[in-house]
């Protein structure tokens, strides 16, 4: 067969040479098109990823907010509602209290001692009070509280006005009248 000359063979593989590296040269701007394109979406990826830890931190806090509210809410909702069940109750202190006797003797003594509170305030009655009784536990040393629930907020209202001049009477200086306070309400009175 033919065998090409040296010159021919010099001359092709010169040709496949340049070609290759044409080729070469090429594939090397595509890799290096390639690595800005990665480099590009993993700084991208990198920002993204800082961004969604920033805003899982942000929902996270939000939540907790949220919670706080929420809670916030039922505590204020409960102090309302306990505010407006005490809306026509007051606190008698200093009344006196039968020691001995059976349960309706002693509470018969204290519906005295409230009619006799509510006369020397005038004219008040025992039909502005719907009931009482005593809270707390015994104490030997002083009697204890009375709580006594109206009948309306006028009747309240009027009964705390007119238990300013308790001070006036000898024998019922040392009984105050007082609004039945919520936990929240007595706190905030000291």
């Amino acid at each position: 067969g033919d065998l090409l000359s040296d010159d021919s063979l010099s001359f092709l593989m010169e040709s496949n040479k340049t070609e290759l590296l044409s080729e070469m040269k090429k594939i090397n701007e595509t890799l290096d098109y390639i690595r800005n394109k990665v480099n590009h979406v993993e700084m991208t990826l990198g920002k993204v990823l800082e961004t969604q830890k920033r805003q899982d931190m942000e929902i996270k806090s939000l939540k907790d907010d949220v919670c706080k509210i929420k809670g916030d809410y039922e505590n204020i909702m409960n102090e309302v509602e306990n505010r407006d069940r005490r809306k026509t109750n007051l606190i008698v202190s200093g009344l006196s209290e039968r020691e001995s006797g059976t349960v309706d003797e002693r509470r018969k003594w204290d519906e005295k001692g409230i009619e006799a509170l509510l006369r020397s305030l005038g004219e008040m009655n025992m039909n502005a009070v719907s009931s009482i009784h005593r809270i707390g536990r015994v104490n030997a040393s002083k009697p204890r509280l009375l709580k006594v629930i109206c009948r309306d907020i006028d009747s309240t209202r009027t009964l705390l006005r007119k238990a300013q001049d308790l001070r006036k009477a000898d024998e019922l200086k040392n009984v105050f009248v007082n609004p039945d306070l919520t936990p929240t309400q007595q706190e905030e009175s000291r």
